[in-house]
């Protein structure tokens, strides 16, 4: 138990508490104030402390930070509706109600990685195996396209594999086989109606947290890759031709076929 406090400890000097608690990101070309026509409806912040969560390597929340309201610039709705915009004009003149936009920054393999030699034993024989291919296999799959949408983020299950991070809590977590290994995730959550059709997207895009500034690049880009990612399944749904802006596209998720698999035994979270 002291052994695993003191390596907690450790990492929070190496990783640094007071940059690990903040990810701002500022969004160029996007001017500040009111949305003009997506409705807010966004639900308070509610994730647990540092120490309760990101910090906390008994927790299944440990290295994944969700990113608190004011650590956006301008506000979450703003750009929401500014990047939906670029992609989807046709939505302004219609009735768009924003229920979710949550932002994690998982990066729980990479925190492993570093806590690995120190709990060696500790950690457990699948994420062990976890934090080997991590090491072994640096942005594997990601070449090209670092970026997935999943249309049925409720319902996708990958047998014999536990998520990267909390299960069923719909927050930060994926599933190692979607992106490789030696990459951190941004996992971001996107529910909002138009017109009163409902969709749910959660989106993926791996990167390498090289510095600060590459952590606010990346996470500017995975913000403007998953709205166009969504916007591509988004346009078929109303009825809209396909868009013409966009040159890249982004991906569904991988989920393997799951009646290739036999049903396996529930399993708990990573640790």
């Amino acid at each position: 138990m002291k052994r695993l406090l003191c390596v907690a400890g450790a990492l929070c000097l190496l990783t640094g508490c007071a940059s690990a608690i903040r990810r701002d990101v500022a969004m160029p070309g996007i001017t500040a104030g009111a949305p003009t026509f997506v409705v807010d409806e966004t639900k308070p912040d509610d994730y647990p402390g540092y120490m309760a969560a990101e910090g906390n390597i008994y927790s299944c929340r440990y290295g994944i930070h969700h990113l608190a309201r004011d650590e956006f610039s301008p506000s979450k709705a703003v750009i929401f509706e500014s990047l939906l915009r670029q992609e989807v004009p046709e939505v302004e003149g219609r009735r768009v109600v924003l229920e979710r936009f949550d932002v994690y920054h998982n990066a729980k393999m990479r925190y492993r990685a570093v806590a690995a030699p120190a709990v060696a034993g500790a950690v457990g024989g699948v994420v062990g195996a976890m934090i080997q291919h991590s090491l072994e296999n640096p942005v594997q799959g990601f070449a090209l396209q670092r970026a997935y949408v999943d249309g049925d983020p409720l319902n996708h299950r990958i047998p014999n594999e536990n998520e990267v991070g909390c299960e069923d809590k719909q927050e930060g977590s994926y599933y190692a086989s979607y992106v490789g290994g030696g990459v951190d995730v941004i996992v971001s959550w996107f529910a909002f109606r138009i017109d009163d059709k409902p969709f749910l997207f959660k989106t993926y895009y791996a990167f390498q947290p090289d510095d600060k500034a590459r952590m606010a690049k990346a996470l500017q880009e995975s913000m403007r890759m998953s709205v166009v990612g969504v916007a591509q399944r988004v346009r078929p749904a109303l009825g809209l031709a396909p868009g013409e802006s966009t040159s890249v596209h982004v991906p569904d998720v991988p989920v393997p076929d799951a009646s290739a698999t036999p049903p396996a035994a529930a399993k708990g979270s990573t640790p």
